[in-house]
């Protein structure tokens, strides 16, 4: 009987281990590469709390406030263009303009 609930404690041991262990591992949900490591090791993560900043070279977003005033005139320009800091110009995939204005700055998110 004690062999048994030794095997018991055991098991349950090595299941709070996995659980454990699988706490460690951060994965991305999308293939980045490391920018820069906000904490060390033996650090404790917590919410809000940036650990990684990563980046994905695949993929950029650009975003641009827009006075409210003339978001007639930039929702109707099909000429969009994103010049990145090295001059190189690229041209957006996709466009998408939030539904208000914000009311401090008077300014629409593209």
């Amino acid at each position: 009987k004690s062999a048994q609930a030794a095997v018991t404690q055991a098991q349950a041991a090595r299941t709070q281990a996995a659980v454990t262990q699988g706490f460690a591992d951060l994965v991305a949900p999308f293939d980045a590469v490391v920018l820069a490591t906000h904490v060390e090791a033996g650090d404790l993560a917590l919410p809000g709390r940036a650990l990684l900043t990563l980046y994905q070279p695949g993929l950029l977003r650009a975003v641009a406030y827009v006075p409210a005033s003339r978001v007639a005139e930039t929702a109707a320009s099909t000429d969009v263009v994103v010049v990145l800091p090295d001059g190189r110009s690229v041209a957006p995939t996709a466009r998408e303009m939030q539904p208000t204005a914000d009311p401090v700055s008077q300014t629409v998110e593209w």
